[in-house]
């Protein structure tokens, strides 16, 4: 068995912008919603042999499903339990910011339990698991499965197969268009 976790491709959302202290909900919800109009620079090798899977699943994401599309995967079931971690936010911030620096630190801000106007980490970690169970039944009806979603959604559902037994077979890396390979005999 195989599971197949591709990371979306670079989002057509403008991260070098500036966000106003009332604009950081709107920017998050503009980011949510944004899609990829832009294939890899390179073949995803991984991909080729995943074009015969039986089962292409992605996150009800845009920028997820629209990669999926984007490599020629039409018939793709979506999930909610694939979406990324929704990030926790002030209400206002105190001055102007730069997407660049804010999207990380809202990222530290989740990864330290901070949970305004998100569910938190306890919670993803708990719809990781459940997505992972749901992956691992997939991957026993249809022996592999493509995974199209994000980066710290994937890291979460990776940790959960890994304790179920599964072993990384390739990683490659975390950004846009990486992807990991996991197996399990």
């Amino acid at each position: 068995m195989r599971i197949l976790l591709v990371r979306h491709g670079p989002p057509t959302f403008d991260n070098k912008r500036l966000i106003e202290p009332d604009g950081l909900k709107s920017a998050l919800t503009e980011y949510a919603e944004s899609v990829v109009d832009e294939l890899p620079g390179q073949e995803i090798p991984v991909l080729k042999a995943a074009t015969n899977s039986q089962i292409v699943v992605s996150s009800e994401l845009a920028r997820a499903r629209s990669s999926a599309m984007l490599l020629g995967f039409e018939d793709v079931t979506t999930s909610p339990l694939l979406n990324e971690s929704v990030l926790p936010h002030p209400n206002h911030l105190p001055w102007r910011l730069s997407w660049r620096l804010i999207l990380p630190l809202c990222r530290i801000a989740w990864l330290l339990g901070y949970r305004k106007n998100a569910p938190g980490i306890i919670k993803d970690k708990e719809q990781a698991r459940e997505a992972s169970e749901w992956l691992i039944d997939l991957a026993r009806s249809h022996d592999d499965v493509v995974v199209f979603g994000h980066g710290i959604m994937h890291r979460l559902v990776a940790r959960n197969l890994k304790v179920n037994g599964w072993k990384t077979e390739t990683n490659s890396g975390s950004g846009y268009w990486a992807y990991r390979v996991m197996t399990h005999e």
